[in-house]
């Protein structure tokens, strides 16, 4: 039942790991020959569109078209609800992040052992004007706060918006019993997805600064016990923690793009749903297989590429969304003593509880 469960998520959520059928693969043949024809005709197409948008009239009439509908496709879509306003100097994604830490009462209600008080500190845009400015505010307001006494120092490279997954802080939270600080630092504020196709790079420098920053922190202590650096990164934020994983007492990447099918990054540990899209999503499907399942020129591209928009819209553990899987993951990439397999299963429950 469970399984038959999980293949229909599956068939959902990423339909190009289905085997064909005769009829479909029919139909696959039409559309395939209609998109090589339409490969041929693109550039006589666009050739002629230049032409006719060099029109001033044509270009008249197209913005007063758009200025039309603008008010008709507004009224369509339905505002988002308000978001609670964050504190001074602290983004909305930053305000979420340190408000969400787990209560002790919880972790021991989930583990059955003794909790104390997780820490969490974030550094929002506005904090600096550079990578090395907000990664050293960063660094402030986890001293501050006492992270460097904890056993472990949690460094979590957030997505483009500079949201970091709830599910894998907490996770961490519960398999320490709350002996965590885990520090993020803000780089931009856009969706990923407009973040990645204008290139990593801004990711991959502000998560190489925090580390770098936190590094230098832990090398300063006193000689003696000094707590552990584990680093995760999720989706783009995995792109970024990738490059400085080698500087890092153990690493997480989850949904890592483009990561199917290739071994994890040096010094790194990865999980990746088999139905996630974005792990598999690559140019590369236009040509060639590149991925689990029947492989069919160009559609299986675009069957990928339109699985991505519902690739949060499916229960845990399916998609790009891995709640529970991130206790056994921690646990793989050696980011916590081992714990028992109970206690393993009972985090998990309790992320996508």
């Amino acid at each position: 039942m469970v399984a038959g469960a999980a293949g229909g998520v599956a068939s959902l959520a990423m339909p190009y790991v289905l085997d064909p059928g005769v009829a479909l693969r029919l139909v696959v043949a039409v559309l395939v020959a209609l998109q090589i024809r339409l490969l041929f005709a693109i550039p006589a197409m666009v050739v002629h569109l230049v032409i006719r948008l060099r029109s001033r009239r044509l270009h008249a009439t197209l913005c007063v078209a758009v200025l039309a509908a603008a008010p008709l496709v507004g009224a369509g879509t339905p505002d988002a609800p308000a978001a609670p306003p964050a504190p001074p100097g602290l983004s909305v994604a930053g305000a979420e992040f340190v408000a969400g830490a787990t209560a002790p009462a919880r972790i021991t209600q989930v583990t059955g052992a003794p909790a104390v008080e997780p820490i969490r500190a974030y550094a929002s845009l506005g904090d600096g004007g550079t990578d090395a400015a907000r990664a050293a505010a960063a660094v402030d307001d986890l001293r501050r706060d006492g992270g460097f006494t904890r056993s472990t120092i949690l460094v979590a490279a957030p997505t483009g918006s500079g949201w970091v997954d709830p599910a894998a802080v907490a996770t961490v939270e519960y398999l320490t019993g709350g002996n965590v600080a885990t520090v993020a630092v803000q780089y931009a504020d856009r969706p990923s997805w407009v973040e990645y196709l204008e290139g990593t790079g801004p990711a991959e420098r502000s998560a190489a600064a925090l580390v770098t920053a936190v590094r230098a922190a832990l090398d300063a202590l006193p000689a003696g016990p000094r707590p552990r650096l584990v680093l995760f990164g999720e989706s783009l934020g995995a792109i970024a923690a990738a490059g400085v994983a080698d500087r890092a007492d153990a690493t997480l990447l989850a949904g890592l793009p483009g990561s199917a099918n290739r071994p994890a990054p040096p010094h790194a540990t990865t999980i990746l749903n088999a139905d996630d899209p974005v792990g598999y999503w690559s140019p590369r499907l236009l040509v060639a297989p590149d991925g689990p399942g029947p492989w069919l020129p160009i559609v299986t591209f675009w069957q990928v590429t339109g699985s991505l928009p519902g690739a949060q819209d499916v229960p845990a553990g399916h998609g790009h969304r891995y709640g529970g899987g991130f206790a056994q993951g921690f646990v793989d990439a050696g980011a916590v003593p081992e714990p028992a397999a109970a206690t393993v299963t009972a985090v998990g429950r309790a992320i996508d509880g």
